[in-house]
């Protein structure tokens, strides 16, 4: 036993040892950090963002800065509405996305929210329109959806009348010139 004592190091010393090797290993990235201008790696924690929701008791809910960072405006729309569990409006849905960093170049961001949702809800993608108010569509399961409706086919009445529309005659004399030689006269 007393041979396992001795050849295991002194773990004191190591940790010492390593403490100090990482504290100019922090002194260094903070040195380049700053010559970069850049915010120190060890702080960078962004706050949250109490986005207020209409018609609650007015407590609010977190909403990361980065939330909807990359995602799509119905994608980001949806997961909004899964962490406030209640239809929102229009205008609170697309403050949300902004403050949730969803990143846009519109100029009427909320007319642009709108038609994307509106056209997600057309083909019954995750959304619907419930009084005025933007919800997922799996909080209404037996609501009937708004699909789009595929376009009519053509009538055997007027697949009928285009075969039957007489081809535009050329007259003879039009095809001889095109053939090169001269019309009889």
């Amino acid at each position: 036993m007393s041979e396992t004592k001795e050849k295991t190091p002194d773990v004191g010393a190591l940790l010492a040892d390593l403490r100090a090797k990482r504290a100019k290993l922090d002194a260094a990235i903070a040195a380049i950090e700053e010559y970069a201008g850049t915010a120190p790696s060890g702080s960078v924690t962004l706050p949250a963002i109490n986005v207020a929701i209409r018609g609650s008791s007015g407590d609010g809910q977190t909403i990361a800065p980065d939330a909807f960072f990359s995602m799509s405006v119905v994608d980001a729309a949806v997961k909004y509405l899964d962490i406030v569990k209640k239809p929102q409006s229009l205008k609170d849905v697309t403050t949300a996305l902004e403050k949730g960093g969803l990143i846009h170049q519109s100029k009427k961001f909320e007319t642009t929210v709108y038609a994307m949702l509106s056209r997600a809800e057309k083909r019954g993608d995750r959304v619907r329109r419930f009084h005025k108010n933007w919800a997922l569509a799996s909080w209404y399961p037996n609501r009937p959806t708004n699909k789009a409706k595929p376009a009519a086919k053509r009538t055997k009445k007027r697949a009928k009348a285009a075969q039957a529309k007489p081809k535009l005659a050329i007259p003879a004399a039009v095809e001889a010139k095109a053939a090169g030689a001269n019309p009889a006269p």
